[in-house]
């Protein structure tokens, strides 16, 4: 059931995100994004990325994240905000600012909350009130 959101949110991110040749938008569950967003995403688990998992191992992956220039970040806040946090600087939840969200029925029941892309900010800026966009089912 998640699913549909990670598929909603895909389609919604490529009408969010221009294009670019690098990626600009990283995630611990970025597979579905990869797919419909070709060459614009980078996997943060590790897995299939040795510079990411080194950074995992020592901690700095916030800084790795910072110097690759990843401006967004997309995932549900229980991979950003708790199982991946010790990876993470503290004040790295603080520096996200809801662009979308796609909070279907599978992600408020599994997840406990929305799939969401953030925009990373500078460190040192903190967010604004905007409310994110809802995604939608492309037809």
């Amino acid at each position: 059931p998640w699913q549909s959101d990670m598929y909603d949110m895909a389609h919604t991110i490529r009408e969010v995100v221009e294009p670019a040749d690098h990626p600009r938008i990283g995630g611990f569950n970025i597979l579905m994004q990869a797919y419909y967003y070709d060459n614009q995403v980078m996997n943060l688990d590790g897995i299939g990325n040795d510079p990411v998992f080194a950074r995992i191992k020592d901690h700095t992956l916030g800084d790795y994240i910072d110097e690759v220039g990843l401006e967004y970040i997309v995932d549900w806040d229980y991979y950003i905000k708790k199982r991946h946090a010790p990876h993470l600087p503290e004040d790295f939840a603080s520096r996200l600012e809801p662009v979308i969200e796609c909070g279907g029925p599978g992600s408020l029941r599994k997840w406990k909350g929305p799939l969401t892309l953030y925009r990373i900010l500078p460190r040192g800026q903190t967010p604004g009130n905007a409310k994110p966009m809802q995604c939608y089912r492309p037809e």
